[in-house]
């Protein structure tokens, strides 16, 4: 068997083995995977409960002070000759608005992280999942192009080797045709291989060894929709994870400035105690209440520091804010641009170009045949052919890429 047979045999014979015992992922499925077993997901849900647990401790009390205390002994030890004894707690009550905002504060900044870390992480793993898929997609149909530029090639040397023996062309054609299935068979190979990366990728994301076998449904299509930048825009400011965590981090210091402000009104100290007083006459039990405000006396050096600087930083959060969004608006605006683009070139290759460049290697063979063309034309028309299957399915996964990250510039669907 010549050499270029064999290369091409072993090509195919990679791809069916690669092929056998693999798992089969919808490419939801493969997003929901990536999506329960990412570790970027799993260490954006860890910080979020991290922030939970924060948010539970701004909503306890300070903690109480337990006192014990005894009166009249004759000796520093001799606590057991006491004249008087106290047994009692106190506890620190501070304004009830101060303690229901720096707990607002808390969850307001619990959800922030929620948002902005958890769903934007989870927002970023899906849209990368969905462009690793789309690209193993994409190389199946790579794949498939070079399968059948090998088989052409391969047409074509039977071709010249009946001319050869008619006598009707030199056998230096014959040994270029048979160049060109060797050719062909090495870009199967390089095919072949890109498969694999595009799987390996995809196998990351999912957080499933790389060298575990994969295969996808379905392929890559062109689906035109029917898109409007400013519901899109509309759309991105309601759902993107970014921004909502944006709001709620400016809320969460707003409610910290109130705190602050809130601090200015003094605290309550309540105290419980138990006495025993040891009389001639017996023991006697009684009990003590202790009221008492903590003032604010020193409020022009510290609370109005804390107020000034918590007015900063609600300041800051809301420039962030404005700059996230105006982000957002631009990410939009260009991946909508990108996708009218990818569009317009599909289209142009689904109606002019792709049918010319077959057409264009039909007539050349058929006039190879006929003895009205040389190799040289035919071999031209064929490697238009194939540039032009590899563009076009280049074009198809820019443009399901440049979907994606549309769908990713607006926080989900396009169709919600």
């Amino acid at each position: 068997m010549p050499l270029y047979a064999c290369n091409a045999l072993l090509a195919l014979g990679l791809l069916c083995v690669g092929a056998a015992g693999a798992d089969v992922f919808t490419r939801e499925q493969a997003v929901h995977m990536a999506l329960e077993r990412n570790p970027h997901i799993q260490a954006a849900r860890q910080e979020w409960k991290a922030l939970q647990a924060q948010a539970t401790q701004a909503r306890a009390l300070p903690a109480p002070e337990a006192e014990v205390e005894w009166e009249g002994l004759p000796g520093a030890a001799s606590i057991g000759d006491f004249e008087e004894r106290n047994l009692g707690i106190r506890q620190q009550i501070g304004w009830p608005v101060e303690w229901w905002r720096h707990k607002q504060a808390a969850d307001l900044e619990a959800e922030s992280v929620r948002w902005s870390t958890l769903a934007m992480a989870e927002l970023d793993i899906a849209t990368e999942a969905r462009m690793a898929y789309d690209r193993v997609l994409s190389r199946y149909q790579v794949l498939a192009y070079e399968r059948e530029n090998v088989r052409l090639t391969q047409d074509f040397v039977d071709k010249a080797r009946l001319r050869f023996e008619a006598g009707d062309v030199p056998h230096l054609e014959v040994l270029r045709a048979r160049v060109e299935v060797g050719r062909a068979a090495a870009r199967l190979v390089a095919a072949e291989n890109a498969l694999r990366e595009a799987r390996g990728v995809l196998n990351t994301l999912m957080a499933r060894d790389t060298e575990l076998a994969i295969e996808t449904v379905g392929e890559l299509a062109y689906r035109p929709v029917g898109l409007d930048l400013h519901q899109l825009k509309r759309q991105a400011l309601a759902r993107r994870p970014d921004v909502l965590g944006a709001e709620r981090l400016a809320s969460a210091r707003r409610a910290t400035q109130s705190a602050v402000r809130a601090s200015l009104v003094p605290d309550l100290n309540v105290g419980l105690f138990r006495q025993k007083v040891r009389q001639p006459a017996g023991d006697e039990n009684l009990w003590r209440v202790e009221m008492g405000l903590e003032i604010p006396l020193w409020a022009p050096f510290r609370q109005r520091g804390e107020l000034a600087e918590a007015r900063a930083e609600v300041g800051r959060v809301e420039a962030e804010m404005d700059v996230v969004r105006c982000q957002v608006l631009l990410e939009v605006e260009n991946a909508l641009g990108d996708v009218q683009t990818a569009a317009r070139l599909v289209e142009l290759f689904q109606q002019d170009v792709l049918r010319e460049a077959e057409q264009a290697r039909v007539v050349a063979n058929r006039s190879y045949e006929e003895g009205k063309a040389t190799y040289l034309e035919v071999l031209e028309a064929h490697r238009a052919l194939a540039e032009t299957q590899l563009e076009y399915a280049q074009t198809l996964l820019d443009f399901s890429i440049a979907r994606t990250e549309l769908e990713r510039a607006v926080g989900g669907s396009l169709t919600d």
